[in-house]
């Protein structure tokens, strides 16, 4: 579902061409919203974000406020988007963040059961998404609070926290996370893509969709229902879960301006869809029936 974009790096040799080869990343990718955007800064001892109405504002090399915070070591994850279902201002853009501000979350997708798991949730934990006095959240925060239980309940492990919340999450989600203090970008593929790719001066990135003219090299494409991270190694699979039934949404021939997905039925057969306007749809899937309360709440 072609929602919004993620992409990141891992730095071993931080250099103007880090951030030109992540601009580059963001124009090839941009297609995915850029009515929103936030960056997630880990330094071992500290975890920073910083968000805007504009990703453009953020790649500004001369933001000595972001860049000066970036060096050798530093794993920076990046999202932009469409408008969403919330108040369509920067504090409600991803990276979002757990209560404690330990662990950040980026999120390509959507979780069609966040209703569900909101409500269990949200006895033991403050979503910082919920506006005082209204019912609309960002559904992605639910992932965040779903793998800090995980952790918990875990004993701290971080495999089995990411296998946890890949069981609890429906939909479509491709999730990149850091921790304050842990030294790997950890990314969740299911039925969202995510690219890792390098350069020549050994930093590794990921990103939702990948381009020759980039100036990186490709790498991997992660597979359904894995789990990895990126080190200073390079790319490491964690975890093979197994895949979900994969449930789209498709088109009819009417227009409404509320989609979010990306792929129709014509003729019987499925086709890739790019446009995310001038289309209304009806709904089919993979596997179980699942709730689709949530395709009013969008605003495109």
């Amino acid at each position: 579902m072609k929602i919004c974009g993620i992409l990141g790096v891992y730095i071993n040799a931080m250099s103007d061409n880090v951030i030109r080869n992540l601009y580059n990343i963001l124009v090839n990718q941009k297609l995915r919203g850029i009515k929103g955007a936030g960056i997630s800064i880990n330094n071992d001892s500290k975890l920073l974000r910083f968000r805007a109405y504009d990703p453009f504002v953020l790649f500004n090399v001369y933001n000595k406020n972001i860049w000066d915070k970036i060096h050798d070591g530093s794993r920076v994850l990046f999202h932009h988007r469409y408008p969403t279902s919330t108040v369509n201002e920067p504090k409600f853009n991803h990276p979002i963040a757990n209560e404690d501000k330990t662990i950040h979350i980026i999120h390509n997708g959507v979780v069609f059961n966040y209703e569900e798991v909101f409500k269990k949730l949200s006895k033991k934990h403050t979503f910082e998404t919920l506006e005082k006095g209204k019912k609309e959240f960002t559904d992605s925060e639910v992932i965040v609070h779903i793998f800090e239980d995980g952790l918990k309940s875990n004993k701290g492990s971080v495999k089995e926290a990411l296998k946890y919340m890949y069981d609890k999450l429906s939909g479509s989600f491709s999730v990149a996370l850091q921790i304050k203090g842990d030294r790997k970008i950890y990314l969740v593929k299911h039925n969202n893509p995510i690219i890792i790719s390098n350069d020549s001066k050994g930093n590794h990135y990921f990103s939702s969709e990948f381009s020759k003219e980039s100036g990186l090299k490709k790498t991997r494409e992660m597979v359904e229902g894995e789990i990895g991270a990126l080190t200073a190694e390079g790319y490491e699979r964690i975890a093979k879960m197994k895949a979900k039934p994969v449930k789209y949404v498709y088109f009819t021939d009417k227009t409404y301006n509320k989609v979010f997905v990306d792929k129709k039925k014509k003729g019987g057969k499925e086709e890739e869809f790019a446009d995310l306007r001038d289309f209304s749809y009806d709904y089919g899937l993979y596997g179980n029936k699942y709730h689709l309360g949530w395709k009013d709440k969008w605003r495109y």
